[in-house]
């Protein structure tokens, strides 16, 4: 979602709800490069508060960043009247998971 889509969801009130996951890189690019054998260029990115970001659009903006932090997130996003976005902090070193590896 960009800015421009916050805004419209602000201005009409639209109950949409975004839940972001922030690890402060572009991980699939990292892996992609250490699995060719390539030390990791240009992979980082700056620290941007997306939730400050939300907030500037007139949503609310919800922080987590431990996992005994998320159900409370969750639910103060979802009973939120208008647009929300929740921003968890992840670990950019997780390594992906193909969906048939994922532990139910």
């Amino acid at each position: 979602m960009l800015m421009a889509e916050m805004s419209t969801a602000v201005k009409n009130q639209l109950p949409i709800k975004i839940f972001l996951l922030r690890n402060d890189a572009l991980a699939e690019v990292l892996f992609e490069q250490r699995d060719l054998g390539n030390p990791a260029y240009g992979c980082e990115l700056g620290g941007i508060d997306y939730a400050q970001v939300a907030t500037a659009c007139g949503a609310q903006g919800f922080h987590c960043a431990a996992s005994g932090e998320i159900v409370q997130a969750v639910q103060a996003t979802l009973s939120s009247a208008g647009p929300a976005l929740l921003e968890a902090r992840v670990d950019a070193e997780e390594p992906p998971s193909m969906p048939h590896q994922l532990k139910v």
